[in-house]
């Protein structure tokens, strides 16, 4: 075989489990690429075969400096190939064979870029599913670089069929060796084992059979790390702990939150190694000790970043709703034995003596006291029902949530067997029956559109295409097909329709805004934002075809945020409503309690009156009744402050790329002086500036709040030089009458 398509093959450069990988000549663009060729065929038509090449073209879209390119996707003789970017360098796989051993300083750097190359795939809904030291490619120039994206689902089904998927058994999570569904919490595990193999020099699961390995991951905790290595950091062996916890709901839940702690950790590394500070002490205990906990940057007036990387508490489950509670010893239960000791000094003969009859009359007043301050039935089960329906509103709220993810990322059959859930426990859920509703609509609207894109793309009439294309990326953000649709119809038909595009955007956009959409749905909404911003690079760089389909995928997840709006505010009126009939309940229990009996006062002084020889005493005046009062409405809550502060970001991130000081100053008011200076001739000197906001970590007290994030600042000079930054970014903001500012930023650069 000399060629596969448009590429001519040069070279052999390896095999593996999954393919052959060859050096090949694009003779197309006239450039060289890697091609790799899936080894064994697929079945044409197959549920298998339409899943891999749909993966693959999710996994093209991703653009990030530590995952592969992926160039082009095909067929030939019925195997699947790629063409990739040509990388020259090694596997980790191997260099962790090689004598010679990588620095501390290394090993930490290599793990935040494969960090953050998966946050990069998770954040746009994909998910990797085999992270493994093979699959880790470091580039002569030191940059890691993720493989194999897309590929996992035939890792999957060749399992049971080669040993040489061994290698992959190693690093998979519980739940894959279950056969449960992989999300991003599984490439969290993955990325566990790789760190822990790279700290300690083996594999945290290792054992002679294909059984035992498994056994292993899902029952045995690895050796210590200090055990191995006493030199590995304490704090390292906290998030690799950390990582590879059993129960996913244990593990970092998201891989920003574990690229922030190994930021957080070089960054701290790095101020015990500049002058003046030894290297912390290695060994110890394996908690995260307190100094680590708060990095202090240096030069920052000591401003200090919170860090916590101690692993999560082991989860303990509740009982079931309908479960007893466990009994209670009463304070007042007779002890043992007291019944019949009494009984036994219980005279033959009762005579009645005044000092008995009082007590016996003591003891009935105070029983009718105890009755008339007691909880009565109406009580009880005033306070029991919301218990009763605690557990299925919970389970419905979670099932929302799931459909309403589901349905953000595209996943339609999800987001329906979600709302479906949700239905079960609620039949008549209004808002349960709308996202089951919009899940079946718009997997049967992407299904046609995607039809009708095909056909039209097939007859020539590209402004159809690219139209149709259109319309079901702005149903579903990303959908691998449509854009590839969408981009060589808007190209063929010269980008006629980004103009189109960019107003549908505009209207979406619109209607997210009128949901709310900025306050309520701050993530979904920033998100969109940033791909309208994306989408006008595109345009402003002459770049049509590509900016139609992302005009079209902003104007999507604009949708997507108006839909979380819409759900959010639906569950705050559901929170407002049910705190509303609580009160009803207590208040009507209140009620029926009867009243004590009203007590007739004597008035001092009055000469009684005489009615039929006996002395009355005069009438006490009633008082008159007094209406309670009205009940107060149940204040709608207001969003929390971690959102509001994620909109601030948004806004800081909007101006600085508008290159806009009026904007920055609304944000920031104290802004002035030198700094603002700087500010403004760093604008004036940029033709452009692209900002970057990830690993967001937001602590909020009171009515001020710290916002730790990593920044890449990118700027392109007026005469076209480049310029570019990457800092640990420390934003302290404060609360106003009516909203969150900026009172500081500090930035500390990562090198």
């Amino acid at each position: 075989m000399n060629s596969i398509g448009r590429y001519q093959l040069v070279e052999k450069l390896g095999q593996g489990g999954m393919g052959v990988v060859y050096r090949a000549f694009d003779t197309l663009l006239q450039r060289v690429v890697a091609v790799k060729v899936i080894s064994g065929s697929i079945e044409q038509g197959s549920e298998q075969r339409e899943r891999f090449f749909r993966e693959a073209r999710a996994a093209g879209q991703l653009s990030h400096r530590n995952i592969i390119t992926i160039h082009d996707l095909g067929e030939h003789e019925g195997q699947p190939y790629l063409a990739m970017e040509y990388l020259e360098g090694e596997d980790l796989q191997h260099r962790l064979t090689r004598p010679d051993r990588m620095s501390l300083a290394r090993k930490v750097e290599l793990a935040i870029e494969i960090c953050e190359g998966l946050e990069f795939a998770h954040a746009r809904g994909v998910v990797h599913r085999d992270i493994k030291p093979a699959n880790i490619f470091i580039t002569d120039n030191g940059t890691a670089k993720i493989l194999d994206f897309g590929l996992a689902r035939l890792v999957t089904s060749e399992l049971t069929n080669s040993n040489v998927m061994m290698g992959t058994i190693n690093y998979m999570a519980p739940e894959q060796v279950r056969g449960e569904r992989a999300d991003h919490r599984s490439d969290v595990f993955s990325f566990g084992v790789v760190f822990y193999e790279l700290l300690g020099g083996r594999k945290a699961f290792e054992a002679e059979s294909f059984a035992s390995t498994l056994y292993k991951i899902l029952q045995e905790v690895p050796t210590p790390l200090p055990e191995i290595d006493p030199g590995v950091p304490p704090e390292l062996v906290g998030i690799v702990e950390r990582a590879l916890a059993k129960p996913r709901d244990e593990r970092y839940q998201h891989m920003s939150e574990l690229l922030r702690d190994l930021a957080v950790y070089r960054q701290h590394m790095s101020a015990y190694d500049s002058p003046g500070h030894g290297r912390p002490v290695s060994g110890g205990p394996v908690s995260v000790p307190a100094s680590a906990r708060a990095a202090s940057f240096p030069g920052s007036d000591g401003l200090t970043i919170a860090h916590d990387a101690t692993p999560l508490p082991a989860f303990s489950p509740r009982p079931a709703s309908g479960a007893p509670p466990p009994a209670t010893p009463s304070v007042t239960a007779t002890p043992p034995g007291a019944v019949s000791a009494r009984r036994r000094q219980q005279p033959t003969s009762f005579r009645p003596t005044p000092w008995l009859v009082a007590a016996a009359l003591i003891v009935v007043t105070a029983f009718a006291l105890w009755t008339w301050r007691s909880p009565h039935p109406a009580d009880t089960d005033a306070a029991a029902a919301p218990q009763a329906v605690e557990a299925d509103e919970a389970a419905v709220a979670a099932a929302l949530q799931e459909a309403t993810r589901a349905l953000e990322v595209g996943d339609f059959v999800d987001a329906e067997r979600q709302a479906a859930r949700a239905l079960i426990l609620a039949p008549a859920h209004e808002e349960a029956l709308r996202i089951r509703e919009r899940a079946v609509a718009t997997r049967e609207s992407v299904t046609r559109g995607l039809s009708e894109a095909r056909a039209h793309a097939e007859a020539g009439r590209f402004d159809e295409a690219s139209r149709a294309a259109g319309d079901v990326l702005s149903l579903a953000p990303g959908q691998a097909e449509a854009r590839q649709i969408m981009q060589e119809a808007a190209a063929r038909s010269r980008g006629r329709g980004a103009d189109e595009a960019r107003s549908r955007m505009d209207q979406a956009k619109s209607a997210a805004r009128a949901a709310g959409a900025p306050g309520l749905a701050a993530t979904a909404y920033h998100a969109a934002l940033m791909a309208e911003r994306g989408a006008q690079r595109a345009y402003d760089a002459g770049d049509l075809a590509d900016a139609t389909a992302r005009f079209y995928e902003a104007g999507g997840l604009f949708r997507s945020a108006e839909l979380g709006a819409q759900t959010e505010a639906a569950a705050r009126t559901a929170r407002a409503e049910t705190a509303r009939l609580e009160k009803e309940r207590a208040d009507q229990a209140r009620a029926a309690r009867p009243e004590p009996p009203p007590s007739t006062p004597v008035t001092r002084g009055a000469d009684p009156v005489l009615i039929g020889g006996a002395p009355i005493s005069p009438k006490a005046p009633q008082a008159p009744a007094v209406p309670p009062p009205p009940a107060e409405p149940t204040p709608v809550p207001e969003p929390k402050a971690d959102t509001l502060i994620v909109e601030l970001l948004a806004h800081y991130e909007a101006a600085l790329e508008s290159r806009s000081l009026s904007a920055l100053k609304r944000l920031w008011p104290g802004l002035g002086g030198t700094q603002e200076a700087a500010i403004r001739s760093e604008f004036d000197h940029a033709s452009r500036i692209d900002v970057g906001i990830t690993a967001t970590k937001i602590e909020v007290e009171g009515g001020t709040a710290t916002a730790t994030f990593i920044r890449q600042y990118d700027l392109v000079t007026n005469d076209g030089q480049r310029l570019n930054s990457r800092s640990v970014t420390t934003m302290r903001c404060r609360r106003t009458d009516a909203r969150w500012v900026i009172d500081q930023v500090r930035f500390e650069p990562i090198r």
